[in-house]
């Protein structure tokens, strides 16, 4: 049977709010010293009862005790020192204290009080008047009523609370199921309501994350079937014409279409594998100008590569593909003129900047671009014009920077012209587990 977490908390409190009422019984009782008129009669008649029977043998206690009560209009009892009753003068029985030596007690009759003679044995006195007042509740009856108020009181605030952790419960199970758009409702400024904010922001994530997929999946389908159609055609076309030249032409637009196919696929792979949910490989040392100036060859050797001697550990596939990126969009874009790659590095921090001469990326349009198949207009004109590629390379820039720690921004070159685009990676690494 599920325990519900109200009644719980209910129970709880009401426990914790009687044992501490207990305690504090106990407590007083066995330690407390009565206040008030009825304990000043006692101390008062206490030290005239050790006057008197200072020098009083045993056989006289009897006698002088009787008359000493009927003055005092006291109860007194007499006990040697194991504790038997020598004389009593009372009309209840007074019991013997359970722990030896002077001190107060209480029972029915009223409160008593226990005082040692100066021969050793031990006298209890207890007054015969009981003052006129209102009877008060016994201390039992006092707990009662007290868990009664606490009941009534404490059961709303237990119920609220744990129907907001219920609510929370709810909204969990129902994201769970499937509607990820759903959010719990954040009420109050304590735990639970940070728990349920947690929730929703957590929720939130991955919803969008869930949506970026979808998206991206969506775009990597129509760009794949573009090429794909494109070779399904040529293909028909090839078994149909009859000109040498024709179908040369038609087999080398279908190569092309298969290597553009392959990038495509061969970019897809990457952005998974620098996924930060992927476990990483272990890191190796990279020499970063190095890469840069092998990488800048590939592409023909036209890119001015200065700067520091650059070392960092990283994932050497996953750097050179970024670096690779960030070249070719500088060619492509730049239209092929002014590509600069400039190394900088600080105690902890490596920085690679790639410049380019073309029109330059406008400002509200800096930060879509690294975003999976967003594609700006091709440069009209000059090398490359006309080449926008997949949308891919920067964001797979983007994610490779992150994957090992770092980031890239794209900003506007101080000459005025052209853009820059600068990549930021810690030297010892990503922070995370390898």
């Amino acid at each position: 049977m599920t325990r519900r977490l109200y009644l719980q908390l209910y129970l709880a409190l009401l426990a914790s709010t009687v044992i501490w009422f207990v305690a504090v019984h106990f407590t007083f009782r066995m330690l407390g010293e009565p206040t008030g008129p009825p304990a000043e009669r006692l101390r008062m008649a206490s030290g005239v009862l050790i006057e008197t029977l200072r020098d009083v043998p045993d056989e006289d206690l009897p006698d002088r005790l009787g008359m000493l009560g009927d003055e005092l209009q006291m109860d007194l009892v007499i006990w040697d020192g194991d504790g038997r009753v020598l004389a009593e003068a009372t009309r209840r029985p007074m019991i013997r204290p359970r722990h030896p030596g002077p001190g107060w007690s209480q029972d029915r009759a009223g409160i008593e009080l226990i005082v040692s003679l100066p021969d050793g044995r031990q006298a209890g006195l207890r007054s015969r008047i009981r003052p006129r007042q209102r009877r008060s509740l016994s201390f039992p009856a006092g707990v009662v009523i007290l868990s009664l108020v606490m009941a009534a009181g404490s059961y709303p605030v237990a119920r609220h609370l744990a129907k907001r952790i219920e609510r929370v419960a709810v909204g969990v199970e129902r994201w769970g199921q499937g509607d990820l758009a759903h959010r719990v409702p954040v009420e109050g400024r304590d735990e639970v309501a940070t728990l349920a904010a947690t929730f929703n922001q957590a929720a939130g994530q991955i919803d969008a994350l869930m949506s970026q997929q979808k998206q991206m999946l969506a775009n990597a389908s129509h760009e794949l079937r573009s090429p794909l159609a494109r070779l399904r055609m040529a293909l028909e076309l090839v078994g149909e014409e009859t000109s040498v030249e024709a179908r040369a032409r038609l087999i080398e637009d279908a190569r092309k279409d298969i290597v553009d196919l392959d990038a495509l696929i061969e970019e897809l792979l990457l952005m998974s594998r620098a996924d930060a949910s992927t476990p990483r490989r272990p890191l190796e040392t990279v020499e970063l100008r190095r890469l840069v100036e092998t990488e800048a060859e590939r592409l023909g050797g036209g890119t001015d590569v200065s700067g520091a001697e650059v070392s960092l550990r990283g994932d050497p596939l996953l750097l050179r593909h970024m670096v690779r990126n960030l070249l070719e969009n500088a060619y492509r874009h730049g239209q092929g003129k002014d590509v600069r790659a400039v190394l900088s590095a600080t105690n902890d921090h490596a920085i690679l900047a790639v410049e380019d001469g073309g029109p330059g990326i406008p400002e509200s349009e800096r930060e879509k671009i690294f975003a999976p198949f967003y594609r700006l207009n091709a440069p009209a004109g000059g090398s490359g014009a006309g080449t926008t590629g997949f949308g891919i390379g920067l964001a797979l820039v983007r994610q490779v920077a992150r994957y090992h720690g770092g980031d890239v921004q794209a900003l506007a070159q101080a000459s005025g012209g052209g853009s820059r685009f600068e990549v930021v990676l810690p030297r010892q690494g990503p922070a995370g587990p390898a």
